[in-house]
């Protein structure tokens, strides 16, 4: 790849290229540390820096970690591996935060021992769930009720159950085969 020469030299390092350039672009948390980064940002909040690609040997925007290291390090992390900060701020892009991990799978035992996501997906969305169950009037079938209509004899059909518990027969059929209870609103 040929550099251009005959661009300004604005021009030839528009961009962040150094460690200094960062700190300049991003505010620092005297507490922490943290360099927080005050441009540009992705849909999930993580920084996009302006930057050379080691990896390419071309000018790309990347994420505020690759991008730190790539700055810091004046070359790409070990192949495979992935740069990602061990104190937990999404747009924190001080090179002394960075680390690497060998694969995803150690990105998020990283993640999961930060405590940085807990109360945030997977709890969230159930308590979610409950309340919109409750809004649309879905009452969930007991747990005595689907033992019941699995312990009934198979010469009882599914619609004579649902009449006697009150219930949509389809959903006595489904309960009976073992298969995922859609819950229908009473």
């Amino acid at each position: 790849m040929t550099r251009r020469t005959d661009l300004a030299p604005t021009a030839l390092r528009r961009g962040i290229a150094t460690v200094d350039d960062l700190r300049a672009r991003s505010a620092i948390d005297p507490r922490t540390h943290c360099w927080h980064w005050q441009h540009a940002r992705g849909p999930d909040g993580m920084p996009r820096i302006w930057t050379f690609d080691r990896r390419s040997g071309a000018k790309a925007c990347l994420t505020g970690p690759m991008a730190a290291w790539q700055i810091a390090h004046d070359a790409p992390p070990t192949r495979g591996h992935l740069p990602y900060r061990v104190c937990g701020h999404r747009d924190c892009v001080n090179p002394a935060h960075l680390r690497l991990a060998a694969n995803r799978a150690e990105l998020g035992q990283h993640i999961a021992r930060s405590g940085r996501l807990r109360g945030n997906s997977t709890e969230q969305r159930r308590a979610n769930l409950v309340l919109a169950r409750a809004a649309a009037g879905i009452v969930t079938t007991s747990t005595d009720v689907v033992d019941a209509i699995r312990a009934a004899p198979k010469h009882i059909t599914s619609a004579e159950l649902a009449r006697d518990l009150g219930m949509w027969p389809q959903t006595v059929w489904r309960l009976r085969r073992a298969q995922p209870r859609i819950e229908v609103p009473t």
